[in-house]
């Protein structure tokens, strides 16, 4: 025991109290103890850590019902003593491994006490009086202190009952009588569960579960209790309270998306699926906006930042299901750049914004979903972003950037949506090869994604054309399917790559050119990269030279099939790769060219062959005479 606990340290304490000790000691008496904490300086309460110490004695706990002895006599020692540690300064950091087992002692009689009587009032003090103490000794940052809070059986049960007796007393006095307290002790609790690591990270992987356990074993009651003091935080940001509420939350929540290598993964997944369906994400949005529209506070800033982190990584994050969602977030981002960039107080704000706009949102510009909402809130931003303000914030150049790449993709929407764009099929019989409105040809029934004109078409590229073995291991095209898009979105993501293959014709065949005269009769593939690149970066590469990509594609079945395709085609079918954003990794969609006849491949094997000198004005000529002549002799549709 260390010596701090020991009677002999009550020496030093001044005559007066000592006088107090005594009668305390000799009584019992609940208004002495309360006599002898108001009195005692606040730096002398260390002082009297021997005395705290035999108060939570557990030999005194009841072990039976004793009529004689009612439930405030026996624990309103205990809860003086409780309340009193976390004012104490100057604790050693060693006191909090020997005070503790006592303290949650006491806290397990009183709160299965007030259980069975029904007492929330006292359950709810106890509660919050454990935290206190919990949190006080953690941030003690003694080695054994932590370990002995982690392994506690039930300790963050305890901290989510607290969340709800709070939120319980925040709804029933209508937000006003006691919501700071509330908000502060609520704070505390946050804080204690957000310390880095998370506690589902630390040596505890129960800790999660416990937590889940205090809102009766289900995620979903656990991510409501969440959502109320998220709620309570929103509400308090006009006095700042608020802020620094949601600032202890944001960090705590941003914990559920770092478990993927964790035993609790599946749980955490659970809950942040909870917390979005439960309107996560409008409440940090609403949170972004408060801090764009009120006067400016000590916190808003950062906290508002921090909102905005985490709707990033909720973004790109693998637990989250869905485009919908991600093109709610997106929107909502767009729209917290154009609020927040009216306020120059903002600024770290701004900086992640900034981020968002350049690396983060164009690459899902791909999504059709994601797109639609974006062109109306181009529109309605100009106003926006013609402000001194909007310019000073350092934005502007930031979102024109993103707003270039959107209204590219927004014209071929506009095309897509109208008509102007076919949905042009080729028929998947490789010697057929007819070209048609998707309307005149049937699905194979088998994997759903191969199209032919007629029976036969089918027959024959069953038996001879691969699709025998290729039909059961071909249902998406997509060799990442986190974020698989659909049949619908494959045709947008097609239009979009047919447009940047003509518009950048000229280019892909030169550099197919240099790429034959490097590697002649290898073969090779080209990338369009929309994740590298805000528009498109694209990449002729050969099937001989190792490199990252063709490694990632060539695990997968459906790559093997479609080389083989192309190499019966006689020069009808080019692989094209789409690079493209899937959830929180990288897509590799797998769009082939079809061609109506060989002319454009065997013309770019001749000029490999018959003009090597590269960059010369007789290999220019004839790559440009072979743009023409596909434009003018082939069709050409991805």
């Amino acid at each position: 025991m260390h010596e701090c606990l020991q009677p002999r340290a009550l020496s030093k304490l001044p005559g007066p109290i000592k006088k107090l000790v005594a009668s305390t000691v000799l009584t019992g008496s609940a208004d002495g103890v309360k006599l002898l904490f108001e009195r005692t300086p606040k730096e002398s309460l260390v002082l009297l850590l021997p005395v705290i110490y035999k108060m939570l004695d557990p030999a005194d706990i009841p072990t039976s019902r004793n009529p004689d002895k009612s439930f405030p006599t026996a624990c309103t020692v205990p809860f003086f003593a409780m309340g009193t540690i976390p004012r104490i300064s100057g604790m050693p950091k060693e006191v909090g491994f020997d005070l503790w087992p006592r303290l949650w002692a006491w806290f397990l009689f009183i709160e299965s006490d007030c259980q069975t009587r029904d007492d929330r009032e006292t359950e709810w003090l106890a509660c919050t009086r454990i935290i206190h103490c919990a949190l006080l000794f953690r941030y003690l940052r003694h080695t054994e202190t932590n370990t002995l809070l982690q392994t506690t059986p039930r300790l963050f049960s305890a901290v989510t009952r607290a969340w709800q007796s709070a939120s319980l007393q925040w709804h029933e006095s209508d937000g006003t009588e006691g919501s700071g307290w509330a908000i502060a002790e609520l704070a505390v609790a946050i804080t204690l569960l957000a310390t880095d690591p998370p506690p589902w990270k630390s040596t505890s992987p129960r800790m999660l579960q416990d937590l889940v356990d205090g809102a009766d074993g289900s995620p979903a009651v656990f991510a409501s209790v969440l959502m109320q003091h998220i709620h309570i935080a929103y509400l308090g940001t006009g006095n700042g309270a608020g802020w620094l509420h949601l600032g202890h939350l944001i960090p705590f929540l941003e914990s559920f998306l770092e478990t993927a290598d964790h035993p609790n993964a599946d749980l955490a997944c659970q809950i942040l699926q909870e917390l979005v369906d439960q309107d996560l994400i409008p409440s940090l949005l609403r949170a972004v906006h408060t801090a764009a529209i009120i006067p400016v506070t000590q916190h808003s800033d950062q906290i508002a930042g921090q909102c905005l982190r985490l709707l990033t990584k909720l973004l790109v994050s693998k637990q989250i299901c869905g485009t919908a969602v991600r093109a709610s977030i997106i929107a909502g981002l767009l729209r917290s750049t154009l609020l927040c960039g009216q306020k120059s107080y903002l600024a770290t704000s701004h900086n992640r914004l900034k981020t968002v706009l350049v690396d983060i949102l164009p690459p899902f510009t791909l999504y059709r979903q994601v797109l639609r909402p974006i062109r109306g809130i181009l529109r309605r931003g100009e106003p926006y972003t013609i402000t001194t303000a909007f310019a000073a914030s350092g934005l502007l150049a930031s979102w024109t950037h993103f707003a270039g790449v959107a209204k590219e993709r927004l014209a071929v929407l506009d095309a897509f949506e109208s008509g102007e764009i076919l949905h042009i099929k080729s028929c998947d019989n490789i010697l057929c090869n007819k070209q048609a409105p998707k309307t005149d040809f049937m699905c194979c029934s088998g994997c759903q994604n191969s199209y032919y004109c007629a029976r036969d078409c089918q027959e024959t590229d069953w038996k001879d054309g691969g699709h025998r073995e290729a039909c059961s291991k071909n249902r998406t095209p997509i060799l990442n399917e986190t974020m698989s898009p659909t049949n619908r979105e494959r045709s947008f993501i097609r239009a979009i790559v047919h447009r940047h293959y003509v518009n950048a014709k000229s280019q892909i065949f030169r550099d197919t050119v240099k790429c034959l005269q490097k590697h002649p009769g290898a073969g090779y593939f080209v990338e369009f990269d929309y994740i590298v690149m805000a528009h498109v970066r694209i990449t002729v590469r050969s099937l001989s030279t190792n490199s990252t990509v063709l490694e990632q594609l060539s695990r997968h079945p459906q790559w093997h099939q479609m080389l083989a395709r192309t190499a019966r085609s006689d020069g009808r079918m080019t692989i094209h790769v789409v690079q493209m954003v899937a959830g929180d990794k990288t897509g590799s969609l797998l769009i082939p060219l079809r061609s109506s006849s060989g002319i454009v491949a065997k013309g770019l094997e001749r000029i490999a062959r018959e003009l090597p000198s590269a960059g010369s004005e007789e290999l220019e000529e004839a790559i440009q005479n072979l743009v023409v002549r596909s434009a003018d002799e082939v069709e050409e549709i991805h």
